[in-house]
């Protein structure tokens, strides 16, 4: 990839998603992050992949960082990659840990706090699965 340009903080989107097909090295993603990202409640975020209704990013939470309710329009797919994670929902808490793996459907509002360091990795799918 080339390197970045001007104000940006990283490659721009139309090359960092270029191509028919890809692979990531997730510890040298989440290496990268501290350069790419501005702190935000206790967390950094980086979309890896974005095509169509499709978005993949990475999560590295502090202990105590958050991400507030929210009611996605999509599916959620939340992987704990390591530490633990409590997902709150309207029905239940959810404590996750490595290699766990919550799907949440289209609007289920729910907020995340981080127990202890942790790396997740999150797949967004706007629209209905079943079309």
């Amino acid at each position: 990839m080339s390197p970045v340009r001007g104000d940006r903080r990283r490659i721009h989107p139309r090359e960092r998603f270029a191509g028919a097909e890809r692979i990531f090295n997730l510890d040298k993603a989440f290496a990268e992050l501290p350069a790419e990202s501005q702190p935000r409640q206790g967390h950094m975020q980086k979309a890896l992949y974005r095509l169509g209704p499709t978005t993949t990013a990475i999560f590295a939470f502090d202990k105590g960082g958050s991400i507030d309710q929210h009611s996605p329009e999509g599916e959620s797919i939340i992987h704990v990659l390591t530490g633990r994670l409590s997902v709150r929902t309207a029905k239940a808490r959810h404590e996750l840990g490595p290699n766990d793996l919550l799907l949440l459907d289209p609007g289920v509002a729910h907020d995340l706090k981080a127990l202890e360091p942790t790396r997740m990795l999150m797949t967004f799918v706007l629209g209905d699965a079943s079309e």
